[in-house]
């Protein structure tokens, strides 16, 4: 029997039935009367070979042998080249987490989701090709919210990468419920405008005064609250007059509306 070798050391392990006493032929050996083992430490290229270990008694010998190549020398526990990314997705899409191990192949790759094992099922897609593993989930639901483990395992050692998967909630683009109305205020006077805009938040405002972008200053006061934008001129003059026009903008789209601002004399 071969024991798994460790990295930079090999066991051989024979394991011995039959009458004792018995004569045992091998290199530094230790035994527990039916087991014998041969340790070599600090491998090396030269240590390729045919091992034999013998065993005799009184009544016969039997031998065993095992061939020692570089591959079974030098083997490397498993590391991630490349770990895969949390992903935010959408209800009802497929997912998939995708890693790159190197190391001594072959590899053992499990997958698990909060510290519970996961398998090949109509949910759960599997792929390990060479030094690749992926894990595809099919339709995304709240149920599939949480942290995922990849592991590989070789014959020395294994590694975890974990990564998190999170449902984004679905976008509505953005939409006035109340539109700016044409407005007639009287020079010297105070004056406003508002609409209120519905859809997923967070939005950005912006206001125009004839096609250029205005901001808070002295000449304006622009607040949002309570999805009502609010654009307010302390003092008015006859140059602001003109076609005012509000813009919001969120993940899933844009709209805007606008109206004409007709100011006055006394």
């Amino acid at each position: 029997v071969f024991s798994s070798p460790m990295k930079y050391n090999i066991s051989f392990l024979c394991v011995v039935t039959g009458s004792s006493p018995m004569t045992i032929v091998c290199y530094q050996i230790s035994s527990d009367k039916t087991k014998y083992s041969l340790q070599i430490k600090n491998l090396q290229l030269n240590d390729q070979g045919t091992y034999l270990c013998k065993a005799s008694n009184s009544v016969g010998t039997v031998t065993c042998k095992l061939l020692l190549n570089d591959s079974q020398c030098f083997v490397d526990p498993p590391s991630f080249l490349k770990v895969p990314q949390p992903i935010e997705g959408m209800k009802g899409k497929d997912a998939s987490l995708h890693c790159e191990i190197i190391g001594t192949a072959p590899f053992e790759i499990t997958w698990s989701k909060d510290k519970t094992p996961l398998k090949e099922s109509r949910k759960y897609k599997m792929v390990n090709e060479g030094t690749s593993a992926t894990l595809h989930i099919i339709g995304l639901e709240a149920s599939d919210v949480g942290e995922y483990e990849c592991k590989a395992s070789n014959s020395v050692g294994y590694e975890t990468c974990r990564t998190t998967i999170q449902l984004r909630d679905k976008t509505i683009p953005p939409t006035f419920t109340r539109k700016l109305k044409d407005y007639q205020p009287i020079v010297g006077k105070a004056g406003e405008m508002d609409c209120k805009v519905s859809g997923s938040a967070p939005f950005t405002i912006t206001w125009y005064h004839d096609g250029e972008e205005i901001k808070t200053g002295p000449n304006y006061e622009i607040t949002f609250s309570d999805n009502t934008c609010m654009l307010k001129v302390p003092t008015l003059k006859l140059s602001d007059s003109g076609v005012y026009k509000c813009k919001a903008v969120n993940k899933a789209g844009t709209n805007e509306t606008s109206a004409s601002f007709i100011v006055k004399g006394q």
